[in-house]
């Protein structure tokens, strides 16, 4: 986030100095330009047709801001843009993937913050521009401005070192909850959806059909 901000110093008529904060529209852009393309694989949004929701372009946008989270500080406008497309593109398929698979991921979760984090982490390794690196003093150009593989392969190694620790902890956890607590509801709670059991009403209700009708709400006590 360091280009994101930046402090000025200003002399006022009172002899006082005061600090003026300075933010760019850097982050904005990517999120933009990923709507676009959502809309463009996903639909007009009217949230009617099949497979057109208007949470699949909302999704675009936020894995876009995910993906240049960890390169803004390191990449040129015209980069941001780049890297906010390919998150908002490649979390949608991914997201279609996991639902065909039946993998469980509610809301898109892991695939915008999940996969829009990995391709943001790499996106340094190859965006990286050197002004913006002699800058932040930290790091080396990308692969695209002639820095070879080395940060690339650093930014690699930051992922898979990230999911093996993720990985681990999450199952220590999980075990632990299991053995004590659970970590399933019942097979009622489980149709209706916890939406129903623990808050009363559905979360997704402008998809539901004339059709459908209202589920008993089941307690996941």
């Amino acid at each position: 986030m360091v280009r994101l901000v930046r402090f000025q110093r200003r002399q006022y008529w009172n002899g006082r100095q005061s600090c003026l904060l300075r933010l760019r529209c850097h982050d904005n852009e990517p999120g933009c330009c990923s709507r676009c393309y959502r809309c463009r694989f996903d639909g007009n949004g009217d949230g009617q047709k099949s497979g057109h929701r208007r949470d699949a372009m909302v999704n675009g946008v936020l894995a876009a801001l995910v993906a240049i989270t960890a390169s803004c500080a390191f990449v040129e406008p015209w980069a941001a843009v780049v890297i906010g497309a390919l998150a908002g593109i490649i979390t949608f398929w991914t997201s279609v993937y996991f639902e065909a698979k039946g993998l469980d991921d509610p809301v898109c979760a892991f695939s915008v913050h999940g996969i829009a984090g990995i391709i943001g982490t790499l996106s340094t390794g190859f965006f990286a521009a050197p002004e913006l690196v002699k800058r932040v003093g930290v790091g080396q150009p990308g692969l695209f401005y002639g820095g070879g593989l080395h940060q690339l392969g650093i930014q690699a190694l930051g992922v898979v070192a990230a999911g093996l620790f993720v990985a681990v902890i999450s199952y220590v956890i999980l075990a632990i909850m299991k053995a004590t607590i659970g970590i399933r509801v019942s097979k009622e709670v489980e149709i209706a959806g916890l939406d129903i059991s623990e808050h009363g009403t559905y979360g997704y209700g402008e998809e539901l059909s004339d059709k459908e009708t209202t589920v008993p709400i089941a307690s996941s006590k």
